[in-house]
């Protein structure tokens, strides 16, 4: 275990190498002993100690006080104050600068010592709380993201939908038949895009809140998959083609698997989905499962605009959506959840992409007990 490393300050000089053979003697590092504010203020910056040890009446033209105010400002040392004032105001002062301690002269070393691990006790508390109220400030900024997203995201198909029941409720009668089918087909696609948005917003929330588990079952691959792609065609542009195929390198493959069929369903629908918007030209989109005797590989192409190698590094965070998709609606979502429930079911996702060429994801997902 690494000794808690101390710097103490303090204007008499024989207290100062007393107490730190004292401190040695039990375990702590002294880093060093000086006599001024500034000499303090310069070995806090350079040698970024645990703890200080501070007298208030200090060399210098600062004083203690002033001194463990400018630190914990800076660098946010815990400083535990050793002196022999004990007056209102000095106490006052003394907690403003939100010390750890307050020991008053002559004192015991294990008083000292005491001092200090509460006072390191009370710094973890103080650093878990601040990184606590961080994580919460930015989960909070992340769901107001999302949903702002989200929100401007359902403008579109709200509006494809209004204007196809308005031409559908004044001019009903009059359509020709193909043209009502268009309507309902532009409705029915702008639901299925709502619809998609809400379950990412809800997913991200059940993510972020650890109420997603993995569930695993006994799964029918096989059916379970040509079903998936037999529904992403029907939702899929007259342009496009899913394609399915599954292989079983050998026997021993040839296995019910235990996968968790929700998480399953998300990964692939949401690949599926995206491979077929980011080929806006339409053309074939292939699903390929290949079973092995411990894992499932499942892999995703398409020929369609591809991702630029600028946005390798972060193409599953949350949010970022390549330049060359800005034309195409989206919330920037889908790769992050898709990368969350994989991570989930202990498997591992990667990908292969070319701009203007298309993009393959493989998924692996090792079977569960």
């Amino acid at each position: 275990m690494t000794a808690t490393k101390i710097l103490i300050v303090e204007d008499e000089l024989l207290t100062a190498m007393s107490l730190a053979d004292d401190l040695e003697a039990m375990g702590y590092e002294i880093v060093d002993t000086v006599t001024s504010g500034e000499e303090a203020i310069q070995i806090a910056n350079d040698c970024q100690p645990d703890l200080i040890l501070m007298d208030i009446n200090l060399a210098g033209s600062i004083d203690g006080i002033d001194t463990a105010l400018e630190i914990r400002q800076h660098l946010n040392i815990p400083v535990i104050f050793l002196t022999s004032y004990n007056s209102n105001e000095t106490v006052k002062r003394a907690q403003q600068t939100g010390s750890f301690g307050y020991l008053l002269k002559p004192f015991k070393v294990k008083e000292v010592s005491t001092s200090i691990e509460i006072a390191l006790s009370k710094y973890q508390e103080e650093l878990s709380l601040r990184q606590a109220l961080a994580s919460a400030k930015q989960y909070s900024e992340q769901q107001l993201q999302s949903l702002a997203i989200a929100a401007h995201e359902f403008r579109t198909p709200l509006s494809v939908i209004q204007l196809s029941t308005d031409m559908l409720k004044d001019g009903g009668d009059k359509l020709a038949p193909d043209k009502k089918s268009k309507h309902f087909e532009r409705i029915q696609r702008s639901i299925d895009s709502i619809s998609q948005m809400i379950k990412d917003v809800l997913t991200v929330g059940k993510v972020e809140s650890g109420e997603l588990v993995c569930n695993p079952s006994p799964l029918d691959l096989d059916r379970f998959c040509a079903e998936l792609v037999s529904v992403c065609q029907i939702h899929a542009s007259k342009l496009h083609q899913v394609t399915y195929q599954i292989q079983y390198p050998d026997e021993a493959a040839k296995i019910t698997p235990n996968l968790d069929p929700d998480l399953l369903l998300a990964i692939l629908s949401n690949l599926l989905t995206n491979a077929i918007k980011y080929s806006p030209q339409g053309g074939e989109v292939n699903l390929s499962v290949t079973c092995k005797s411990n894992n499932v590989t499942f892999e995703v192409q398409d020929c369609g605009i591809g991702i630029p190698t600028e946005y390798y590094p972060k193409i599953f965070e949350r949010f970022v959506r390549a330049e060359n998709a800005n034309k195409i609606k989206g919330t920037g979502l889908g790769l992050s959840i898709v990368k969350n429930l994989v991570d989930l079911h202990k498997g591992e996702i990667k990908f292969d992409s070319r701009v203007s060429e298309g993009t393959k994801f493989t998924v692996t997902l090792p079977y569960l007990l």
